[in-house]
């Protein structure tokens, strides 16, 4: 798991492991022209820095300080499996011994379609002072949520779609899966570690059919023949203070490796409109397309 500097000009393909590439100093039009663009993961390693978060939210604070609060529990394919107090989700799963699994996942979200619900918002607006805007990571040039003219997006104030807290103890698992109508995603990592394999776009005869995705860990050979041809593109830790970037397309699944802590959103950006029409030829109304019709 090197780190290099974004000066390296070296290929970022030419690994000899795969590992994902970890960048520094990046800035948002780089980010955007190197990664976004490309579609091309990454790891940034030095952009959480200043956030109070870091050394704050540990699974003590949370229950002394949100440990009433409901909160939403979803297993390893995104069914809501329960709505239940964050103290309780913690209580019964952290702090377990090296054998105890779990897939269920808090997965705490802040309002992404125009319903009533237990959702994240109030939580995050108590919070907005423990973490901040990424400095690579860009405040314009959206498709979603929706950004015109001079606007600009706070992601810590403004609403993005999946803005969420995840809490996963360990062994919770998100299976393969890629992210809803193209989307791009972004993973901070507070606590904890997790563990991810990533799957690139041209996988997808491989990896998926009319029902879903493999389980890589239990693959069905009978319904997927030709996942023993599949090859992960990469496959790596990330740490706490790492920022992951998800580029929309690639199949990625995620192992808490130990109790877990983190922030994510996802977006689409201009530079991917193709993309993004692409997908959206892909599936008919229904809750993708309410999430996007409520951030534009």
């Amino acid at each position: 798991m090197r780190s290099i500097g974004f000066t390296d000009d070296r290929d970022l393909e030419d690994q000899m492991d795969k590992s994902i590439p970890r960048v520094t100093a990046l800035d948002p039009d780089a980010f955007v022209s190197r990664f976004v663009a490309q579609n091309q993961p990454v790891i940034v390693v030095d952009a959480m820095q200043s956030w109070r978060a870091l050394a704050a939210w540990t699974p003590e604070w949370l229950v002394s300080h949100h440990g009433d609060c409901e909160v939403q529990v979803y297993n390893s394919l995104f069914d809501l499996v329960d709505v239940i107090p964050f103290k309780t989700y913690i209580r019964d799963n952290f702090g377990k011994s090296p054998s105890h699994r779990t897939t269920d996942y808090v997965r705490w979200y802040a309002k992404f379609k125009d319903v009533d619900f237990y959702w994240a918002d109030a939580f995050f607006q108590s919070v907005s002072e423990d973490w901040r805007d990424l400095d690579f990571f860009p405040r314009n040039g959206f498709l979603v949520p929706v950004c015109s003219g001079d606007e600009t997006r706070s992601v810590v104030t403004d609403p993005f779609p999946y803005k969420g807290l995840f809490v996963s103890a360990r062994g919770a698992r998100t299976r393969l899966h890629r992210d809803p109508f193209g989307s791009d995603a972004i993973l901070c990592q507070v606590y904890g570690s997790k563990a991810v394999t990533f799957y690139a776009p041209d996988q997808a005869s491989k990896l998926q059919d009319e029902r879903g995705c493999v389980d890589p860990e239990e693959p069905d050979a009978a319904r997927f023949p030709n996942f023993a041809g599949a090859v992960s593109g990469y496959e790596d830790v990330l740490q706490p203070g790492e920022v992951l970037y998800v580029p929309g397309g690639w199949f990625h699944d995620v192992r808490s490796i130990s109790d877990s802590i983190s922030v994510t959103w996802n977006f689409v950006h201009s530079v991917r409109h193709q993309a993004f029409r692409d997908a959206l030829a892909g599936f008919s109304a229904g809750s993708e397309r309410e999430v996007i019709q409520y951030f534009t």
